[in-house]
């Protein structure tokens, strides 16, 4: 019986590594793939092969958001604008939103099942990610004006959270909610990509850099404000 059940449990270990290792050769064969072709990953390529029939459409854009989720080769905008240019304006602005939980819950996962050590390779892999690390505080904030400001790669942030064990339901949230605006704009921008000089198009990009802008300044001042306390803390 012992040596049943021995040999049972190298069996489930051994599928366990072989899922493993399917997966990452899954995960690097994306990014090959992503590599390759990232000249041709655009808003009008995308809408060229893009079907017909429009569920088939919305199920595409939601594997492309999946794919995006891997590749920090390929930029969200670009997904966004395709999605407001195949798609009615409120169509486009849920496909985006639900292409958008796609696409920073996959490295969340990730990162989660990663676990802290992950952090620290992160943040010395990716310098820029540090400040994340040096904010601590409301990590809710944190996540929404991350997002707001898109200082930082997507895919990078989502994993650190992940491996952070924010809570997911806070995280996933706060990540949405900083991502509407970007959302809104590039899916305006997208039906009126033809026609820049439109007003629809000038206003979501003034939009869309305003809300950037707004949010670095929040961002800075709240930093600011957290060192001002930290230092007046010491000299108590």
């Amino acid at each position: 019986m012992q040596g049943q059940n021995g040999s049972r449990e190298k069996a489930k270990r051994g599928a366990a590594v072989l899922k493993i290792i399917g997966a990452v050769i899954g995960v690097c064969a994306l990014l090959l793939v992503c590599w390759v072709f990232r000249d041709r990953i655009t808003a009008d390529q995308i809408v060229a092969h893009t079907p017909a029939n429009q569920a088939a459409a919305v199920l595409l854009m939601l594997f492309l958001f999946a794919i995006k989720s891997c590749c920090v080769l390929i930029y969200c905008g670009i997904l966004y604008a395709a999605s407001g240019r195949i798609f009615s304006l409120p169509l486009a602005i849920g496909v985006n939103l639900l292409g958008t939980v796609v696409m920073t819950s996959v490295p969340y996962v990730l990162g989660r099942k990663a676990g802290s050590r992950y952090v620290a390779r992160l943040t010395d892999k990716h310098p820029s990610l540090r400040i994340l690390n040096e904010s601590g505080g409301n990590s809710a904030f944190l996540s929404l004006m991350v997002r707001l400001t898109g200082i930082l790669p997507s895919d990078l942030v989502s994993a650190f959270f992940g491996a952070t064990k924010m809570p997911y339901g806070k995280y996933i949230c706060t990540t949405v909610i900083g991502f509407v605006p970007m959302i809104i704009a590039f899916s305006v921008m997208g039906m009126s990509i033809h026609d820049v000089t439109s007003p629809a198009f000038i206003i979501s990009v003034c939009v869309q850099l305003g809300t950037m802008m707004l949010s670095c300044v929040i961002y800075a001042f709240s930093r600011r404000k957290k060192r001002f306390k930290k230092q007046g803390d010491r000299k108590c």
